[in-house]
Order: structure tokens, then C-alpha cells, then sequence
């Protein structure tokens, strides 16, 4: 089957700069998958470390699976979803980070669940894995093996896109009927920062009928190194531009009021993030002074603005509320000390917000 011509499936992996032990971990998992009934299209983003197009042909030439590996200009992670898609010819697709794995079984239990079931959108559980020790999965509001059709589901699952603890915004952990991805690709202007919701802000206003299985296939891994992970100017303000056409894809949905609500209610966790994962992460080699400036000047964008006076946020757990007062009260230092120690429990594997 290693020359499968006309696959079910087709996994999608862009892969940046990816440390090799979380790439071969990676490769590991679809190489031993229990079902021969797909493709992996791998996608070299413009690596700068040269081992990596190495190891990806090495591992092509050596594998049983159907591989294709490409080497390519750097894109960015939307941009090389996009590419992967176009260049797949699966009739379903679904996406895999280059420094995630998945459960060997995964494509012969989607295989099944696909071929028992009318579904152009099918939705599975991740796990999410600190360390070698600390892994826990994301617990989602779905019903399971229910299916979500016409405008009350697309509706129930754009509402559940501002849940943050449910995971439900990322691109991975679905997977997709060709003719649905083929509609909504990526918008890979985002490159980075809150691109998944944005894909999903849209994808959830074109599927017909969605599942959610109770099955945990994907292993989503905190890589300290990863682009997301990396503090920088850029990514907070795509974000912002990410919230920005988030809003556009809803305006003719939603009134106004509900529109606000959703996105100020999700921009809130974004605030907070960026705050301890982005202008005060140790690993921003800006002075303090600087961190705090170049803070203030992000509290002062019109939709972060319009989120920090929001007061209705009723789920947000008991860490983040208080997160959320010092960033009003400008205890900034305060701030500063708490994303010290975050970055010091999660080195050390530890489940943190």
C-alpha cells in the first residue's frame, strides 16, 4: 500500500524548524499507524536547520506508508496547511503539527468512523502532553456520535470557538471531506497567531452535517521552542488582525451584540496570554521597562481595549480572573513575576494555565 494511488486520507504536516526528538516522535507515529489507507504529505517550511530536509527523505525512502515529502519557501503555518491541501489527494484531509504525534490507530479509527457515517466534518479529542510525565485531555461540550446539522449546529459550534478550555478552536483534531477544506482554506496572510480560529470561524458557517467521536487521537505537545511559543511583536499583533477578520466572518451571522460578546469573552484569554506568554515571557530579552511599555501600547488596540472592560466572562477559572484584575489594576511587576514562574513549571512539565 506504500504506493496507494487513490488514499481515503491525507495528513497534512508542516513542519519548521522542528527539534529532532519531537520529529521523529512525529514520523514514528504515522509510520507505525495500523492502517495503510492514507497519505502523509509532509511539507519542509523553509527549515533553517539543514538536517531537517534529511531526515524527512531518509525517513521517506525508509517508511512503508505513502510519503511525499516537499521542500518549500517558508510560508508560514497557514500558508503551508494550504500548500499540503492542495498538493493531498485524499478524499478526506486533516492536519498534524510537525512537532505533535498521533495514536497508531488513528487512521483506521476515523476509517471507520468515516465509512459508517454521512459527515463532511468529523471532530476527535486531543491530549495534551508536558513533559514526559504530565498529560491530560482537553474535555470538550460535544455530544458524542451526534450529528450537528444546518444552521442551529453550525451556530452551536461558532459559540463554542470562544470557549477556551475547550480546545475546539484549533485546525487539528478534524478532519475534513476534500470538498469542505477545498471551500475554506487557510488564511495565510495570519501565518501565525490565532489562525486556527479564524479557519474555524469560517469552516463552521460551510459543513453541512458534524461529529464529534469520543476517541483521543491527537497528542498536542507544549514545545517551549515552538513558533507559537516564541515571544514576539509579531505574533500578539496577528493575533489581533486574526480577531479582526474573526469579527468580518461574523458580522453577517450574528447582530452586533452577540458578535462583541463572543469575541471580547475569547480576547480576554488572549489578553492574559499575551501577557505571560508573550511581552513578559523570560524569554523576551526586553528589558522590563520596554515589556511594559510595549504592553500598555497593546492594552491601548481597539478590540483588546473593548475586551479588557468586559465584564461577563462567567467560565474564566479563579488563576486567570486574577490575571485579568492585576493587568487592569497595571500591577505589571506583578506580572512580570507571575510569568517567571509559569515558564518555570512548565520546563519542569507541570500542568499550568
Amino acid at each position: 500500500m506504500k504506493n496507494n494511488e487513490n488514499p481515503l486520507i491525507s495528513i497534512v504536516v508542516p513542519v519548521y524548524n522542528v527539534a529532532s526528538k519531537f520529529l521523529e516522535h512525529m514520523l514514528d507515529s504515522i509510520d507505525k499507524q495500523t492502517s495503510t489507507d492514507f497519505e502523509a504529505i509532509i511539507i519542509n517550511d523553509g527549515s533553517t536547520n539543514t538536517t531537517i530536509a534529511n531526515t524527512l527523505e531518509t525517513f521517506k525512502k525508509k517508511s512503508n506508508k505513502n510519503i511525499k515529502v516537499y521542500n518549500e519557501k517558508n510560508r508560514g503555518l497557514a500558508g503551508a496547511r494550504n500548500f499540503g491541501s492542495r498538493k493531498s489527494i485524499g478524499k478526506w484531509v486533516m492536519f498534524l503539527d510537525g512537532d505533535d504525534w498521533l495514536e497508531f490507530n488513528t487512521i483506521e479509527i476515523l476509517k471507520r468512523e468515516i465509512l459508517k457515517s454521512d459527515n463532511d466534518l468529523i471532530i476527535f479529542g486531543t491530549t495534551k502532553c508536558m513533559g514526559q510525565k504530565t498529560r491530560y485531555e482537553y474535555k470538550y461540550p460535544y455530544k458524542t456520535n451526534y450529528n450537528y446539522t444546518g444552521n442551529d449546529g453550525q451556530n452551536y459550534l461558532l459559540s463554542l470557538l470562544f470557549d477556551f478550555d475547550s480546545n475546539a478552536a484549533a485546525a487539528y483534531s478534524k478532519i475534513f471531506k476534500r470538498e469542505l477544506i477545498n471551500r475554506v482554506p487557510h488564511n495565510d496572510t495570519l501565518r501565525q497567531g490565532a489562525e486556527g480560529i479564524e479557519f474555524n470561524s469560517r469552516l463552521y458557517q460551510n459543513f453541512q452535517s458534524a461529529r464529534f467521536v469520543n476517541h483521543y487521537l491527537y497528542n498536542y505537545v507544549y514545545n517551549g521552542d515552538s513558533i507559537s511559543a516564541k515571544p514576539t511583536d509579531e505574533n500578539n499583533y496577528l493575533v489581533i488582525k486574526a480577531f479582526e477578520k474573526i469579527k468580518e466572518n461574523l458580522e453577517h451571522r450574528f447582530d452586533s451584540t452577540t458578535v462583541n460578546s463572543l469575541i471580547n469573552k475569547r480576547l480576554q484569554y488572549v489578553i492574559i496570554t499575551s501577557s505571560i506568554s508573550g511581552f513578559f515571557h523570560p524569554k523576551n530579552l526586553d528589558k522590563y521597562g520596554v515589556k511594559k511599555s510595549k504592553f500598555q501600547i497593546f492594552l491601548k488596540e481597539p478590540l483588546i481595549k473593548s475586551a479588557l472592560k468586559f465584564n461577563s466572562n462567567k467560565k474564566m477559572d479563579r488563576q486567570r480572573l486574577i490575571i485579568l484584575y492585576l493587568i487592569r489594576l497595571r500591577m505589571y511587576y506583578v506580572i512580570n513575576l507571575i510569568a517567571k514562574i509559569r515558564f518555570i513549571q512548565k520546563q519542569k512539565g507541570k500542568k499550568v494555565i
